[in-house]
């Protein structure tokens, strides 16, 4: 064997230890409604404004939940310097393994799909799967926080607590947060300055 060849082998290996070790993984818990209560919302008559990175940021309102993680996505477009990732969220019937599975999930261009897979037996409405479940766009605060977040995976459990904000850009433009559990469609995803972040999934199983 020539010293090509090893270098071939070597690189063949190198990338099926890649794929094993860092593609993505679904964390699959026992059947059952895991998270019972929905956010804690609170929103705020004293809006504290701020600079992060050049930007004007205003909280408007707190917020505190655990949730399962339905799907996590990385961004790298115009606001990824702001927020690099957005999380796909469930709780209620949203954090069942016996509900989840009727759907097929997905997240692009800073939107969560989500598609029943056979209407005619899914026992809810459109509108009970928009109160149960949201996407949201992930300011996380510290390196710790940006750490944990990479960690997490589909079908974690995860308790974030922070606050919603409204962003005005540097250059123009402002990015606002939806603070209605019920919205849908375009300017329904929160935009979240993370302050804590934990995996929790271990008290669920």
């Amino acid at each position: 064997m020539n010293s090509y060849e090893k270098r071939l082998i070597l690189i063949l290996v190198f990338l099926i230890m890649s794929y094993f070790l860092f593609k993505d993984k679904t964390i699959v818990l026992t059947p059952g409604v895991k998270i019972q209560t929905a956010p804690k919302q609170k929103n705020l008559s004293t809006q504290e404004k701020f600079i992060y990175k050049g930007a004007m940021l205003t909280k408007i309102a707190s917020i505190s939940l655990n949730a399962k993680i339905l799907s996590k996505k990385y961004y790298s477009d115009k606001d990824s310097d702001f927020a690099p990732v957005d999380l796909a969220l469930g709780w209620g019937f949203m954090s069942d393994e016996n509900l989840i599975h009727q759907f097929d999930i997905s997240q692009s261009g800073r939107w969560f799909r989500w598609h029943i897979k056979d209407p005619k037996t899914f026992a809810y409405t459109i509108e009970d799967v928009v109160k149960n479940s949201a996407n949201m766009h992930i300011i996380p605060v510290t390196n710790e926080i940006k750490n944990k977040i990479a960690q997490v995976t589909k079908g974690d459990i995860i308790n974030l607590q922070g606050y919603l904000i409204n962003l005005e850009k540097p250059n123009g433009g402002n990015w606002k947060s939806s603070i209605s559990r019920t919205d849908s469609g375009n300017g329904a995803c929160e935009l979240v300055w993370v302050e804590s972040f934990d995996i929790i999934t271990n008290e669920y199983y």
